[in-house]
């Protein structure tokens, strides 16, 4: 998946959390444990970005 760089910081946040929100859906679909890692690793790093959006972005 790829993320524009193109998206206004406003829309940011709400993108992120919508991929956020799909991969935890996803996470809840998957029986195989190598892939829910991997899952669990995006998940993390997802966060993680959206926690270091500045506010309001």
């Amino acid at each position: 998946m790829l993320l524009s760089t193109d998206i206004p910081q406003t829309d940011l946040r709400a993108n992120l959390e919508a991929i956020l929100a799909s991969m935890n859906a996803e996470m809840n679909s998957l029986s195989d444990l190598a892939a829910r890692r991997v899952v669990a690793e995006c998940i993390e790093t997802i966060q993680d970005a959206i926690d270091d959006l500045p506010a309001g972005a």
